[in-house]
C-alpha cells in the first residue's frame, strides 16, 4: 500500500474522530473501555478479510482436526473411498485463511460449503442406517455377545451413533460461521447496514475498526456522512483523501487491497445527519459502483428509524443488516471499565437502568463526573446509585455536560440547552418540553423548535438552525420520523422518551396543579382539565391517554404536593384522580413504570399502600411487573425499599402465598432481568470490594431468591453469597442467624449452607480475618443454642440445615477445640427428642390428611427416593408396613407445610410439561416437589439420627440426595508431568505400534524435584496417564501406591517376582461421593467407611496381593491406599461438576493435619504451605490426572510407622476408543489378547 494512501486514509479517519465529538470513545487506546461487540467485530472483519478473520477461520481448522481426531478411525470409516473427507474441510478452512486475494477466499468458501454439506449428508445418511438397523433387528439379535465377551450389536450401534454425534459436534462451529454473518459476508465482501438507536456506540464503532484495519494493512477510511453533502458521495470522499474523482479512488483502494491481501474498506457513518433525500437517490448507484469492485467493501451506518426514510427497499434486500446492541448483556463489565477508566469510584450496586447500557449516555455521565472532586462524585454517584437522585437529575447532569461546548461555541449563557428544553415559566418561555404538553404531542416540528430558539435566544435564520443542528449532532435534540396527516414527516423530540415525559410533566404540574386546598388539587384533575386529559381512558383501552406523562407525573407529583403530605410521608397522585380514573391496569402500568425513577424521599406509607393494592389484586401480569422494579429499587443500600424493606415484607406472608407471588416471579425472570442481573453483578469480583453495609444488603436478595424452585438460580444466588460472604463474613454470618425464622426451610437451608461454605473455605487460611474468627464464634453460639440445643427455638431436623449448622460448629472447634463447651459436642450427634419431630404420629393422621400431600408423590420420587427411607425395602414394595407409615406422615407434613393441590395444580402442571424439555439442561421442580423435598429431608434427618438408617453415618455420611457442595470446588489447574514423546519414536501402523512401540517411562516422573512450579521435591501417590495422538494411537497408565510394613517388604517382593503386576494388586484407592470438598481432610465425612467409632481413621486396614489362585483367595499382605478419591456427582448441580479430586489417605492427612482453603484441590500443611497437588491435563477420554505430596511428609509418615511405600506402574499400547465401535481386524484381536501391548513395574522394593 503506497504510504501517502495510508497516511491520508488515516488522516481523514482522525478527523472524523474530531468531528464525531462526544460519540466517540478509543475503545482500542491503552487502558481505555474496550468492550467489543463481536458479532459486529466478526462480520466486518470478515467483509474486509482481516488478520481477525484468518486468525479466526485458522482456529477453526485446528478445532476441527483436534475433534476429528476423538474419532478418526469413525471419520475415515464413514466417509469411506469419498475423496472428501473431514481433512478436506480443514483444508479448506486453511486455503481461506491463507488466500492472498479476496478471489481466494471466495474460491475456498464455495468449496467449504460444497464439503460441509457433503459430510452432514453422509453423517445423517449413517445414522438413519444405523437407525433402522435398531429397529428391525430382533432384541436376542441385538444383545447377542458372539463370541461371548465381546461388545454385542447393541452396544456397537450405540457406540457408532456417539461417534457420529462427536464428529457432528465437531463440524458444528464451522457449519455455524459458515450461516452466521460472518460467513454470508466473507466470500462477497457484501455491504453492511450497520442500524441502531442513538447512542448504542455506532460512531464509535466505525472509528474504531477503520482504526484498527489500518494498523492490521487495510486501506480504510471511516468518515460521516454530513462532511459527504454537496455532491456524490464518493467524489467527495476523494477529494477528501486527495484524488481527482470516485474512479481514482476506487482503483487506488483496489490496488492497495490487492497488495495487501485485503479488501479496502469505506465506513459512511450517520447518514441519517446527512442530507436524507440525497442519500435516498445516491444509494443505488453507490451500491452498484462499489458492487463493481471485488476488493472493496462498504459499511454504511444509520440510527433507527431513519433508514426507513433513507434506504430504499431494494437496496436494502443487498446488503447485510446488522443492528448495534449498545452494551446489553454487558452492561455491567460496561459499567466497571468506564468507570475504572475515568478514574471513578468503584461501583458497588449495578445501575439498572437501560440508559447505562448505551455506550454515548455512559460516557457523558462520567465525563459530566470527572470534573468534581473525588468527595463530590462520591457523593453523586451514592445518589444516583441509591435513588436519593431520580432520573432527572442525572439527565440534568448529562444536558449541563454536553451543553457546555454548544453554549461556549454559539455565545449563550450557562445552561442555556438546559432551559431551552424544560423552559423556564419565571420569564414567559414555554421551553421545548412546554410546547410538547400544550400542544399534547410527543415531538415538535422543526420549525417550532427554531421558533423556540429565536423566542429565547433571540437567534434567527442560519443561527438557529446551526444550534439545533449542533444539539442533534450532541444528542440533546433527536429527530425522528412521525406519520401526521396521513404522511411521515420530520419531527424533533427530546433524548429518551422517558426524559421528555418527565420536562412535560414538571410543565404540566408547574402551570396546571393547584396545591393551595385539597380540594382545588382533586379539581386540578377533572377530565375538562389539562392534567386529567392526561388520565383520560378510551374505551376497551388498558392505558392512560398519555400513559408516559401519566407515570412522570406520578413520579413528580410527591414533590410537588408534599404541602398536603406529612413529614417523611408524601402524597400519592393516584389517590387524587377521580374514581371513574382509577382503573387497576392503567393505574399499574403507569405507577410501576415510575416507581423505579422515584426520588428515595418519596416513598412513604401512601406508596406501600398503592403496591398493596395492587398485589392484592393476585394478577401474575402485574405482580411480576411490580416486583421487577421493586427487586431493582431494593438492591440500593441507602434507600429506604432497599433489601432489608424487602425481605420485611415477604418474611411474614405465608410459605404458599410467597410461592404463589414472589417464587413465580422468580422463576418467570429472563436472562434480561434484575433477578439475572443480580446474579451476574454479585459473581463479579468488584462486587465483593463494596463495604458490609452494602453486601449484607445484596445477601438478603440473594437470600431471597432461594425461594425458587429454579435449581440453576437457587445454586448461583447460593454461590453468589458465599463469593460475598467471604468479603464480609459477619454480613452473611448474621444473615445466616436472622434468615433461622424465616418461614420457608429452602431460604434457611440455603444461607445456613453459604455460611458453611465460607467457613469451609476460610477456617484454614493464614491471612483470614481477625472479623471472621470473631463473628463465627458468634454464629456457632447463635446455632447451638436456638437450632442444635433440645427444643431449640429454631431447631429443625432438615437433614441439610441441620448438618450445615453442625459443620459451623464443627469447624469452629477445628480452630480450636477449647471453644467449643463439653456439652456442646453432644448437640452434634444427638437424636432428636419426641417434642422436636415435625411429624404426626400416624394414628392421628385422618386420610384427608393426606390427599393433597399424596397428589404430589410421583412415582419415581414415592418408590426410589422416599424407599430409601426404609431399611431392606424391595423396589415397588409399596405394601411394606413401615413404608406405608413412612409415606403417611411425609404426604401429611407437606399439606400441613401448607402445599394445597387446589392452588398449585396448573402451575404445576405447566412446570413439569417443560422442565423436562429445557435445551439448557437444567431443572426446574414442581412446587409440590418443592414440598416434599422438605418434608423427605426433614424425615431423612429423624430416621438418620434415630438410628432408623443403617448406611448412616458410615457408608453414607449425608443424604445422597444433597444437592450442592457449598465450598464450591476450584477447577484444578491443567499442568503435565515432563514426560518424552513415544509416539514421535513409535511405528504409526496400528499393529506395530501396539505390539513394538516406545514404552512410556513412567517411573521419571515418581519423584519430581518441582511440581507446577512450586520446588521442594514431589512424590506421585496415584495418577492415571492417558495420551493420544490424531491416528489413533494412544498410551493407558495407572500408577498405584501402598504403605506396606517394612516387615513384609521381601515378602511383597517376592510375590511380584512371580507375576506381572496386575490390577488390584495394591489395595485401590476408596471414593467419597457425598462429601463436600471443604470437609477434605479434616470431616469424619471424608473416608467415613474407614474410620473407627472415635472417628480416627484406620491404618493398614486393607490387603495387597489378595487374589485368586488355586481355587482359593490368597491372604494376602497387610497394606495401606496412600489417597482417597473425592467423586462428587456433578449431576447434583452444574456449578459443582467438578470430576474425581485425588487426596491423600485421611490417615496421611490426619497424621499431618492437613487441611484445605478456598476450595482448592491442593492441601496445606499446619504451617500454611503446600502439601499435596492435584493436576489434571487433557487429552483423550477424561485426559490424565496426578496427585503429587511433598517428599518430606512422606518420608516422615514412612518413618514414624516403619513403612515402605510400594509403587505399581500398569499400563498399555492401545488405539482410541473409536476404534473399537466394529469388530477388530484378527491381527489387533490377537495382539490384545496375547497382551503384549501391557507394560507394568513396580518400585519401592529394593
Amino acid at each position: 500500500m503506497p504510504d501517502d494512501l495510508l497516511t491520508n486514509l488515516r488522516s481523514v479517519t482522525n478527523t472524523t474522530v474530531r468531528s464525531a465529538g462526544p460519540r466517540y470513545s478509543p475503545a482500542f487506546a491503552p487502558g481505555s473501555p474496550n468492550l467489543s461487540i463481536e458479532t459486529l467485530d466478526r462480520t466486518v472483519s470478515a467483509q474486509c478479510l482481516s488478520s481477525q478473520f484468518r486468525a479466526r477461520i485458522s482456529s477453526l481448522a485446528i478445532e476441527l482436526r483436534a475433534g476429528r481426531a476423538v474419532r478418526g478411525y469413525t471419520a475415515r470409516d464413514v466417509m469411506g473411498r469419498r475423496k472428501v473427507t473431514f481433512d478436506s474441510v480443514a483444508a479448506d478452512l486453511d486455503s481461506i485463511s491463507l488466500a492472498s486475494t479476496s478471489v481466494g477466499v471466495r474460491s475456498g468458501f464455495l468449496r467449504l460449503k460444497r464439503h460441509v454439506r457433503l459430510i452432514q449428508m453422509v453423517l445423517e445418511a449413517e445414522r438413519n442406517r444405523l437407525g433402522g438397523e435398531l429397529h428391525q433387528t430382533s432384541k436376542e439379535q441385538l444383545d447377542l455377545q458372539d463370541p461371548p465377551g465381546s461388545p454385542s450389536r447393541r452396544t456397537q450401534i450405540g457406540s457408532r451413533m456417539q461417534a457420529l454425534e462427536d464428529l457432528d459436534s465437531a463440524l458444528y462451529p464451522v457449519s455455524d460461521m459458515m450461516n452466521r454473518n460472518e460467513g454470508l459476508t466473507a466470500p462477497e465482501g457484501d455491504p453492511v447496514l450497520l442500524l441502531g438507536e442513538w447512542g448504542t456506540g455506532k460512531t464509535h464503532f466505525a472509528c474504531d475498526f477503520a482504526l484498527a484495519a489500518i494498523d492490521d494493512g487495510v486501506p480504510a477510511v471511516a468518515v460521516l456522512a454530513a462532511a459527504l453533502d454537496g455532491g456524490e458521495p464518493l467524489d467527495e470522499l476523494a477529494a477528501m483523501v486527495g484524488l481527482s474523482g470516485q474512479t481514482s479512488l476506487l482503483d487506488e483502494l483496489e490496488t492497495a487491497a490487492v497488495v495487501a491481501g485485503r479488501r479496502a474498506l469505506i465506513l459512511i457513518d450517520a447518514i441519517n445527519e446527512g442530507d436524507r433525500v440525497a442519500w435516498r437517490r445516491h444509494f443505488p448507484k453507490l451500491l452498484a459502483v462499489i458492487g463493481a469492485r471485488k476488493h472493496i467493501a462498504l459499511v454504511l451506518t444509520c440510527r433507527t428509524p431513519f433508514d426507513t426514510q433513507i434506504v430504499p427497499a431494494d437496496s436494502r434486500s443487498r446488503m447485510r443488516v446488522l443492528y448495534h446492541p449498545g452494551f446489553e448483556d454487558q452492561e455491567f463489565d460496561a459499567q466497571l471499565e468506564f468507570f475504572e477508566f475515568y478514574g471513578l469510584p468503584v461501583l458497588h450496586v449495578p445501575l439498572l437502568s437501560a440508559e447505562f447500557a448505551r455506550p454515548l449516555f455512559l460516557k457523558l455521565l462520567c465525563e459530566g463526573l470527572i470534573r468534581l472532586s473525588k468527595r463530590t462524585q462520591k457523593r453523586h454517584l451514592d445518589g444516583i446509585s441509591s435513588g436519593q437522585k431520580g432520573m432527572t437529575y442525572v439527565l440534568e447532569n448529562f444536558v449541563g455536560s454536553v451543553g457546555k461546548e454548544i453554549e461556549a461555541r454559539h455565545g449563550l449563557a450557562k445552561m442555556a440547552c438546559w432551559y431551552l428544553l424544560k423552559g423556564d415559566l419565571g420569564k414567559g418561555h414555554l421551553g421545548i418540553a412546554g410546547r410538547l404538553a400544550e400542544l399534547r404531542r410527543e415531538w415538535l416540528s422543526p420549525s417550532d423548535v427554531i421558533d423556540e430558539v429565536g423566542s429565547q435566544f433571540g437567534l434567527t435564520g442560519h443561527q438557529a438552525v446551526q444550534l439545533v443542528r449542533d444539539m442533534v449532532a450532541s444528542g440533546l435534540l433527536v429527530e425522528q420520523m412521525r406519520y401526521s396527516d396521513g404522511a411521515y414527516v420530520e419531527g424533533m423530540a427530546l433524548p429518551y422518551q422517558r426524559f421528555s415525559d418527565h420536562l412535560v410533566a414538571r410543565h404540566l404540574l408547574a402551570s396546571h396543579l393547584d396545591v393551595t386546598t385539597e380540594d382545588r388539587l382533586r379539581r386540578s384533575f377533572y377530565s375538562n382539565r389539562r392534567l386529567g386529559a392526561v388520565f383520560s381512558i378510551e374505551r376497551s383501552s388498558r392505558s392512560f391517554a398519555e400513559p408516559g406523562i401519566a407515570s412522570a407525573l406520578m413520579v413528580e407529583f410527591p414533590e410537588r404536593a408534599k404541602k398536603l403530605g406529612t413529614v417523611g410521608d408524601l402524597p400519592e397522585l393516584v389517590n387524587y384522580l377521580p374514581r371513574p380514573r382509577r382503573l387497576l391496569y392503567p393505574i399499574a402500568d403507569a405507577f410501576i413504570d415510575g416507581l423505579y425513577w422515584r426520588d428515595a424521599p418519596s416513598f412513604g406509607s401512601g406508596t406501600a399502600q398503592v403496591v398493596n393494592v395492587l398485589l392484592a389484586r393476585k394478577d401474575a401480569e402485574i405482580a411480576n411487573q411490580l416486583l421487577e422494579v421493586l427487586l431493582g429499587i431494593a438492591a440500593r443500600r441507602e434507600h429506604p425499599w432497599n433489601g432489608a424493606w424487602l425481605w420485611a415484607r415477604l418474611a411474614p406472608m405465608e410459605m404458599t402465598r410467597r410461592d404463589l407471588l414472589w417464587s413465580e416471579f422468580v422463576r418467570f425472570s429472563e436472562e434480561s432481568s434484575n433477578v439475572f442481573r443480580l446474579l451476574a453483578w454479585a459473581e463479579r469480583p468488584a462486587a465483593r470490594s463494596a463495604d458490609a453495609a452494602v453486601l449484607g444488603n445484596q445477601l438478603k436478595l440473594l437470600a431471597l431468591m432461594t425461594t425458587t424452585t429454579e435449581r440453576l438460580v437457587r445454586d448461583r444466588a447460593t454461590r453468589a453469597m458465599v463469593l460475598l460472604g467471604e468479603a464480609h463474613p459477619r454480613a452473611l454470618f448474621e444473615l445466616a442467624v436472622e434468615a433461622l425464622a424465616f418461614n420457608d426451610p429452602y431460604v434457611k437451608e440455603r444461607v445456613l449452607a453459604a455460611a458453611y461454605g465460607v467457613a469451609l473455605r476460610n477456617w484454614a487460611l493464614a491471612d483470614r480475618s481477625s472479623e471472621f474468627d470473631d463473628s463465627l464464634k458468634v454464629l456457632a453460639r447463635q446455632l447451638l443454642t436456638r437450632v442444635l440445643e433440645v427444643d431449640a427455638p429454631d431447631g429443625t431436623w432438615h437433614t441439610l440445615a441441620r448438618s450445615y449448622a453442625e459443620g459451623i460448629v464443627q469447624v469452629l472447634g477445628m480452630r480450636s477445640s477449647r471453644l467449643l463447651r463439653p456439652n456442646d459436642k453432644v448437640h452434634l450427634i444427638r437424636s432428636p427428642a419426641a417434642s422436636e419431630i415435625p411429624f404426626r404420629p400416624i394414628g392421628v393422621i385422618a386420610d384427608e390428611d393426606v390427599v393433597d400431600g399424596e397428589s404430589t408423590i410421583h412415582m419415581d420420587f414415592g418408590n426410589y427416593t422416599m424407599g430409601r427411607l426404609v431399611d431392606d425395602r424391595g423396589n415397588y414394595d409399596m405394601d411394606n408396613s413401615e413404608y406405608v407409615g413412612v409415606r403417611r406422615q411425609i404426604a401429611d407434613r407437606i399439606g400441613r407445610l401448607g402445599y394445597r393441590e387446589a392452588e398449585f395444580q396448573r402451575i404445576d402442571q405447566i412446570i413439569a410439561r417443560y422442565s423436562g424439555s429445557r435445551r439448557d439442561g437444567n431443572r426446574t421442580d414442581r412446587y409440590g416437589k418443592k414440598y416434599s423435598w422438605i418434608a423427605y429431608f426433614e424425615m431423612y434427618g429423624v430416621r438418620s439420627r434415630s438410628g432408623l438408617l443403617k448406611d448412616f453415618p458410615l457408608r453414607e455420611p449425608r443424604s445422597t440426595d444433597v444437592d450442592i457442595d457449598p465450598s464450591f470446588p476450584a477447577e484444578p489447574p491443567d499442568w503435565q508431568p515432563p514426560l518424552p514423546d513415544v509416539f514421535a519414536s513409535s511405528p504409526v501402523d496400528h499393529a506395530q505400534w501396539l505390539s513394538t512401540g516406545q514404552t512410556p517411562n513412567y517411573a521419571s516422573v515418581i519423584s519430581l524435584p518441582t511440581v507446577d512450579g512450586l520446588s521442594g521435591g514431589w512424590v506421585l501417590l496415584d495418577a492415571v496417564f492417558h495420551e493420544g495422538v490424531e491416528d489413533g494411537r494412544e498410551t493407558q497408565a495407572w500408577v498405584t501406591t501402598a504403605f506396606v510394613p517394612q516387615r513384609s517388604v521381601g515378602s511383597v517382593g517376592a510375590d511380584f517376582a512371580a507375576h506381572a503386576p496386575q490390577h488390584r494388586d495394591l489395595p485401590e484407592p476408596g471414593t467419597d461421593f457425598y462429601t463436600f470438598l471443604g470437609e477434605v481432610p479434616w470431616s469424619k465425612r471424608f473416608g467415613s467407611d474407614i474410620r473407627r467409632a472415635d472417628g480416627k481413621p484406620r491404618t493398614l486396614n486393607e490387603r495387597a496381593l489378595d487374589y485368586y489362585e488355586g481355587g482359593r483367595w490368597r491372604a494376602g499382605f497387610r497394606a495401606e491406599a496412600t489417597s482417597r478419591i473425592w467423586g462428587w456427582e456433578g449431576y447434583h448441580s452444574a456449578l459443582n461438576d467438578l470430576g474425581n479430586v485425588y487426596f491423600p489417605s485421611p490417615s496421611f492427612a490426619d497424621f499431618h493435619s492437613l487441611r484445605g482453603v478456598s476450595g482448592s484441590a491442593d492441601l496445606i500443611d499446619k504451617e500454611g504451605r503446600v502439601a499435596s497437588i492435584f493436576r489434571r491435563h487433557a487429552g483423550p477420554m477424561f485426559g490424565s490426572a496426578y496427585l503429587y505430596v511433598r517428599k518430606d511428609l512422606v518420608e516422615n509418615y514412612l518413618a514414624s510407622r516403619s513403612l515402605r511405600l510400594v509403587t505399581v506402574i500398569r499400563g498399555e499400547r492401545t488405539l482410541h476408543y473409536d476404534r473399537f465401535d466394529r469388530p477388530l481386524p484378527d491381527e489387533i484381536q490377537s495382539i490384545y489378547q496375547s497382551q503384549i501391548n501391557d507394560f507394568g513395574t513396580v518400585l519401592g522394593l529394593d
